[in-house]
Parts: C-alpha cells; sequence; structure tokens
C-alpha cells in the first residue's frame, strides 16, 4: 500500500504562498488525514510527510520508504517531532531529515529517532532550512541534535552540513566503515577533518566551505593500501585556510590517488601541496595558490 502527499506539500513548500486561503485548504486537507489515520496503518510508501501532518504518525509500524521528513516550523503545532521516527524499524533505503526554523525545541527528543537501530536505511540526508541560526549561546544544543541523529553502521551515503561527532576524528570509519558517498557542506567551525582516506568504499568525497581546516589528515596513515583505495571523485571547495595534506611534506610525496578520476579544487588559495593523482581525466581548478599550479604546468 503506497500514499503520497505530495499535493500538500508543494502547497506549503512554495515561499509567498501560505495565504489565508491556501493556509484554510490545507488545514481542511490534514483534517480528513486526521479522521482516516486508521487507512495509513499499513502504508510502505509516504514520498514525502510533515511530522504535523496527522497524529498517531509514530504508529505507521508498516513503513518503509519516508524520502523526507520535516520538522521545526513554528506555524505548525503537534505534540510528535524528531520522536515520530522511533518507532519505524522498517524505513529503508533514503531518509532526508529537514531541520527548520525553530529547530533549537527539538533538542530533548535528538536520540529519539534512534536511527541508528534502522539497519536498512542506505542514505542519510541532514538539511538545514535557509534561516539555521547557530549562535555561540547555542552550539552545544546544536551539537546534541546532531549528536542524536546517529545512523546505522551500514550507511552508504551521507549528506550534511556539520560534522556530529560521530562522524569526527577515528569515530568515523568505526562507526560507518562501509559509506561510498559523503557531502559535506558548511562544516565553518571545523578545523579538522576525521580520516576520510581510511574508509575502504568511499567513491565520491565532495567538502565545501571548511575555512578553518589547514590540514587534510592529521593521522600518520601513509599506506598505500589504506589511503583512499576506492575514491573515484574528489572536490574541495572553498578551504581558505588549508595549507596541504600531512604536516610533514615527506608524508604527502609518499602516497597518491590511484583510482580518482575527477578532481575538483576550487577556492584554496593557500594549498601547497597534496598527493599525487597520476589517474585523473578530469581536473578543474580555480583560484589556486601558484605553487600548485606551476606544478600542474610541469
Amino acid at each position: 500500500m503506497e500514499f503520497s502527499v505530495l499535493l500538500l506539500i508543494e502547497i506549503v513548500d512554495r515561499p509567498g504562498i501560505l495565504t489565508s486561503p491556501t493556509m484554510n485548504l490545507y488545514k481542511s486537507c490534514l483534517t480528513q488525514l486526521h479522521t482516516k489515520t486508521r487507512f495509513l496503518l499499513q502504508a510502505q510508501r509516504i514520498t514525502q510527510l510533515f511530522w504535523e501532518i496527522t497524529p498517531g504518525f509514530e504508529n505507521l509500524s508498516s513503513l518503509r520508504i519516508l524520502s523526507r521528513f520535516l520538522v521545526g516550523r513554528p506555524c505548525f503545532q503537534s505534540a510528535s517531532g524528531l520522536k515520530s521516527l522511533g518507532n519505524l524499524n522498517h524505513l529503508r533505503g533514503r531518509l532526508m531529515i529537514e531541520l527548520s526554523d525553530n529547530w533549537t525545541t527539538l533538542v530533548n527528543e535528538a536520540a529519539k529517532p534512534n536511527l541508528s537501530t534502522k539497519s536498512k536505511l542506505t542514505e542519510l540526508r541532514i538539511k538545514w532550512g535557509p534561516t539555521r541560526h547557530i549562535r555561540e549561546t547555542n552550539l552545544i544544543e546544536y551539537q546534541q541534535l546532531l549528536d542524536g541523529l546517529q545512523p546505522p553502521s551500514g550507511l552508504k551515503a551521507l549528506q550534511g552540513q556539520d560534522l556530529p561527532s560521530w562522524a569526527r576524528g577515528n569515530e568515523l570509519a568505526f562507526a560507518l566503515p562501509n559509506l561510498i558517498n559523503v557531502s559535506i557542506d558548511g562544516c565553518g567551525q571545523c578545523e579538522t577533518l576525521p580520516p576520510f582516506s581510511c574508509l575502504p568504499h568511499l567513491k565520491r568525497l565532495c567538502l565545501q566551505f571548511m575555512h578553518s581546516v589547514q590540514l587534510f589528515e592529521n593521522s600518520d596513515n601513509q599506506s598505500m593500501l589504506t589511503f583512499f583505495p576506492s575514491l573515484q571523485e574528489l572536490t574541495l571547495h572553498s578551504f581558505y585556510s588549508l595549507k596541504g595534506w600531512w604536516k610533514e611534506e615527506t608524508q604527502t610525496r609518499s602516497v597518491s590517488f590511484n583510482s580518482l578520476q575527477k578532481l575538483k579544487v576550487w577556492s584554496c588559495p593557500k594549498l601547497e601541496s597534496m598527493p599525487l593523482f597520476p589517474n585523473v581525466e578530469v581536473l578543474d581548478m580555480q583560484n589556486i595558490s601558484k605553487m600548485i599550479a606551476d606544478f600542474l604546468s610541469r
């Protein structure tokens, strides 16, 4: 049994369309859904859903596919939230959790989704709305919220705008050893990166807007067998402080990206050295240091 509420999502997601008549129509649709909750209990697929959409959503124990789950919009009222995901143990495939506006109200239920127990999930995207505000006074709450969304160890794709504690340092390789795709966009506070090179199955890595990172690797991993053994695509964008891969230049010269086919390096003006990439077929570099440019022109 499949259900899709794309019409409702389309109504709410369009900027400027929340006029009074439209909101009345939306609430009318919700009321009809609320009276039919019992018919949803055997649903296996809901393409997109707001957590406010129907009471008892957490009882949809047969649900397998929930592509998008949006929480934190202050214009709606509900006693549910992230905890609604807790009992949905059959979720599989791709899940996007979109945290918008009033995200600070969700901190107390951060761990209740129990994502780490949902072994069939393969892709997780944690997305923030355009009005995300992370102040110094709520950095702890922000980190607590992210830490509570730890996915299962079998996850193959991770996309977000920051690095939670379970994705920092050596924790990443232990917590998510099966990652194939990683995309992190906007971890401006990060000063170090986890050892992505140790992920044996990683094929695509995209890292953007990490202004404080100076060295890509802080470990002593120099083995050709464990240095990005499967990586095919690498994107580094807006690493304004990045100087090199390791602190010691000899370490950088001892390894190379043997599997890399596509390399994009944009706005890394201080980068002076990086491992060789002998098999790259597509190379895109802009706003790079003269040292890297001279090296490429040889």
